[in-house]
């Protein structure tokens, strides 16, 4: 999509809203805040047949079928919109709920059209992993193809880039959880089997999808370090080893922590569950400030203070 087409909507509307406040402004301050009210006014009118018109458009299409380059730009129009709503805003003048009403609405449509966006990244992301870790064949570069794709045809401007930030920072999210859901669904001994080493393949394909996302956005989210870190849990053989790291894990990222460190543990059927539960209850322990009740070795315990 070309930039003007991108940006057209919200520059249309900032630059006729601007052209009437100046004009008034040549008059007198007054008639320019009087101005600026109705403006405001307008803009809520506007916004209230943008967001309709949109969610009536969204709603004919199929689920997973939709435009991803015209869901960002929707999700970029509201962002910018939203910038604008305060510039019309006199509070001192103002005393109608036109403003928070105009942010309230774009809020809620950027969220829900955002979440159509992380629904087809993950739905695309899952066709590709089942796939990927069932039958093999195919290299997980093919994994961010289509997003790289998608990035490709935003424009190069900083309207452009702050929506590309946003959605590679989605998709790295999206697609790091749907990688973790898949691995633990799937079946160590047959990924052994073809791997070889599961752990080093593992790490390859982590570091494959980091480097990938972090060419698309440099300043990536430290949130979306959760599966290089997670890829730790299970290169160790060693029960001390392991606490140290989990630990780190559990205060870094305590949500994810209970969602996929235990199934990690128990899909390598490395260690006994006896030994899995007494690494949980050190690192939950320890994630709560607590001192650990379950460690074994002196070693850790003077490791546990430099965390």
């Amino acid at each position: 999509m070309d930039e003007e087409t991108f940006i057209r909507v919200h520059l249309d509307v900032t630059k006729c809203l601007n052209d009437v406040i100046q004009s008034f402004q040549e008059f007198s301050h007054t008639l320019m805040c009087a101005a600026q009210t109705l403006c405001l006014q307008e803009l809520h009118h506007f916004v209230q047949m943008y967001v309709q018109a949109e969610k009536k458009q969204l709603e004919k299409q199929q689920p997973l079928e939709k435009d991803s380059v015209h869901l960002l730009r929707v999700i970029s129009t509201c962002r910018q919109l939203r910038f604008l709503a305060p510039q019309l805003n006199n509070p001192d003048i103002n005393n109608n709920d036109d403003f928070p009403n105009i942010i309230h609405m774009l809020e809620e449509m950027e969220d829900h059209v955002l979440s159509i966006v992380q629904k087809m990244i993950k739905h695309a992301a899952q066709a590709f992993l089942r796939h990927y870790l069932k039958k093999g064949g195919e290299q997980i570069q093919g994994l961010t193809e289509e997003i790289q794709k998608q990035c490709a045809s935003l424009p190069q401007t900083d309207v452009g880039k702050e929506i590309k930030q946003i959605f590679v920072n989605v998709s790295y999210d999206c697609v790091s959880r749907m990688y973790l859901d898949c691995l633990i669904k799937s079946k160590f001994s047959r990924l052994k089997r073809r791997w070889g080493n599961v752990g080093e393949r593992i790490s390859e394909d982590i570091l494959s999808l980091h480097n990938t996302f972090t060419e698309l956005n440099v300043s990536a989210d430290q949130k979306n370090h959760l599966l290089q870190r997670l890829s730790e849990v299970l290169l160790h053989t060693d029960v001390d080893a392991l606490k140290i790291t989990c630990c780190a894990f559990f205060r870094d990222f305590p949500q994810e922590s209970e969602q996929y460190v235990p199934g990690l543990l128990r899909w390598r059927g490395v260690f006994s569950e006896r030994q899995v539960r007494e690494v949980l209850d050190v690192s939950r322990e320890f994630s709560l400030g607590l001192k650990p009740r379950h460690v074994t070795s002196q070693p850790l315990k003077g490791l546990f203070c430099c965390l």
